[in-house]
């Protein structure tokens, strides 16, 4: 399948021409006969504490689902769900939802900004 693009991101570099991929692999770059658009290599996204509607904090299997939809129309094909400071028994309830089954983009893990935070350092964060 050709995705009709003008160029690609292949190597850091960019190159012109339409891509082709086959099998959900790029099988070739700088093809003639392109469209319009640059195809680049899916985004990571390090720091989501939701998107889509869907805030991570208190999302299901079905948020998540929502939520991954979403962020793989922007572009996104991984990421780390972001929890915010919360007491122990909502951040573990909070991973507990984390999916381990694919939704779309791949989930890396997670990221905790708190309680792992040094209280010399903590900004906004509550020290408790």
């Amino acid at each position: 399948m050709r995705l009709g693009v003008a160029a690609a991101i292949v190597d850091g570099g960019l190159v012109a021409g339409d891509v082709e991929v086959a099998d959900g692999r790029v099988v070739g770059a700088g093809l003639a006969g392109g469209g319009s658009g640059t195809a680049v290599p899916g985004f990571v996204d390090l720091q989501v504490n939701g998107f889509g509607g869907v805030d991570f904090a208190a999302a299901d299997s079905a948020g998540y689902r929502r939520a991954g939809e979403a962020l793989l129309a922007t572009g996104v094909t991984a990421f780390q769900p972001t929890f915010i400071t919360a007491p122990e028994d909502e951040l573990l309830a909070s991973l507990a939802e984390v999916p381990s089954e694919p939704i779309g983009p791949r989930v890396l893990g997670v990221h905790l900004e708190g309680p792992f935070l040094s209280p010399a350092r903590a900004g906004t964060h509550p020290v408790s």
